[in-house]
């Protein structure tokens, strides 16, 4: 139940996405889902099982598989700030990044779209630790 939750979670700051990256492919929930689809490709079903807790010995455990399952649904979600971090953003005055907005504004010659994209390319690692 908790991973559908997260997943309802993600699919919320995942549909802001294309407000920032409207020529980005889409990196909605499906993009999500078709991330576990080439994951679950890559783990051999032989490591996947449903028998009691107490067989796990040579399988995930539900612990490890809802892990994978939470590193698919949010690692875009940092690609989607709110307007809070948007106002941080633009004002530079994210206290945990030393990259400023402005210096992106410049290398951009002054597109602001441009920027903005650029600059959480970088960060949206750390923004979905954060939100996280």
């Amino acid at each position: 139940m908790q991973v559908i939750n997260i997943a309802k979670i993600a699919e919320d700051f995942l549909e802001r996405i294309p407000v920032v990256f409207p020529t980005y492919t889409m990196h909605n929930i499906e993009h999500s889902i078709r991330i576990l689809e080439y994951v679950y490709e890559i783990i051999e079903p032989q490591y996947i099982s449903e028998e009691p807790l107490s067989n796990y010995e040579n399988h995930l455990s539900p612990l490890e598989i809802a892990t994978i399952i939470y590193g698919a649904l949010l690692h875009d979600i940092g690609m989607a700030p709110d307007d809070e971090i948007n106002g941080k953003i633009k004002s530079n005055s994210l206290e945990w990044c030393d990259d400023k907005y402005y210096k992106f504004v410049e290398i951009f010659n002054g597109d602001e779209v441009l920027a903005l994209q650029d600059y959480l390319r970088r960060i949206h690692a750390r923004l979905s630790s954060i939100y996280i």
